[in-house]
Order: C-alpha cells, then structure tokens, then sequence
C-alpha cells in the first residue's frame, strides 16, 4: 500500500529488532525486500546508547558510529546503489540512533559519513510517506511556519526552509535576522 508512495531513487529502511534477530524490511518503487542480521536488540541498544553519548565528544564516534553501520547499514548497501534518499524507520531503541551520523571507513581510512553518501531521513512509520504525499499533492490545511539560518552559520537550513516554501506557498517563513527571537 505504501510502496506507490516511495519517491524516484529512495529506499525505505524499517528496523524492527528482536531479542536475538534484526530485520529490515526494505522498500523502493518496484521491489519488498527483507534482511536478518544476526546481532541481539540489547547490543543494538547498548551501542546506540554509547553513540550517543559519544556525540557530545567532538571526534570521538568513531568506533561506535563504524560498528552500528556494519549491523544497520552495511547488509543494505547492494540495496542502496543508485539511490540519492534513505528513508529509515526506525523501531526500539533505534528510535535514539542518528543515521545520518553512522559511518563506513572511508578509501583512505577516514570515515566517511552516511549523511555524505546520501540524503538521510528518519520516519516515525512508513505510512508517513502517504501523508506526506498526500498533504503536498493537495496542500496543507494548516498553516506551516518555518525558521531557519538565524545567525548565517546554516546555509544547509536556509535551503530546507526555502524548499518548503516552494511545497507550501502560503507558509510564513523567516531567515537571518526574522529568524531569532
């Protein structure tokens, strides 16, 4: 049902991990696939408590972010070539992990970033993309504001603000300087 909603080059990537098991069912426009990944939810969630407890460390995730990819990412990398979007669902304790900071270990040993391969977001379930898809086809029936690079420092911020000003016309959005208090 959800598959007519998946975007041009996205996969859609659902965690559910069990007690022994991991499983991703994963989604693009043509195909349902799923993998099992042998790695138990408690490690799952030790190593993503861990992660994120090492974010607050500048460059100190390494070691965790390169072992959650080996067990969230890798078993999906046949998947995502020719892909631009990753769409992660994430189920559990998983919930806390930022994809989007996982890495591989780079050609010349350096990491190279999840966020840096492709665009990355994260959905609470896969029935958001019929919302979603739904809510843009016929225009919202709220009213979106957006705010976004307050200090010039977030050019990546201006840009997503902009776009969802071209997705919802009527939405109030402020930049720069209307974008602080």
């Amino acid at each position: 049902r959800v598959q007519k909603y998946v975007p041009k080059n996205t996969l859609v990537a659902q965690y559910f991990p069990t007690e022994d098991v991991l499983y991703i069912f994963l989604l693009d426009q043509t195909s349902l696939k799923t993998r099992q990944v042998a790695v138990k939810e408690s490690e799952l969630a030790r190593l993503g408590g861990k992660f994120r407890r090492s974010l607050c460390r500048v460059g100190d995730i390494e070691e965790e972010s390169l072992a959650l990819y080996r067990y969230l990412i890798a078993p999906i990398e046949k998947e995502l070539q020719g892909k631009e979007v990753l769409a992660v669902v994430p189920t559990g304790s998983l919930l806390y992990v930022p994809f989007q900071a996982l890495a591989r270990s780079g050609a010349d040993g350096t990491p190279e970033y999840l966020i840096e391969r492709f665009q990355t977001v994260s959905l609470v379930k896969s029935s958001d993309l019929d919302i979603l898809d739904n809510e843009v086809s016929r225009g919202s029936q709220g009213k979106l504001v957006a705010f976004g690079n307050p200090d010039g420092s977030l050019m990546s911020a201006l840009l997503e603000v902009k776009a969802l000003q071209d997705l919802f016309p009527n939405a109030s959005v402020f930049t720069g300087e209307k974008a602080r208090k």
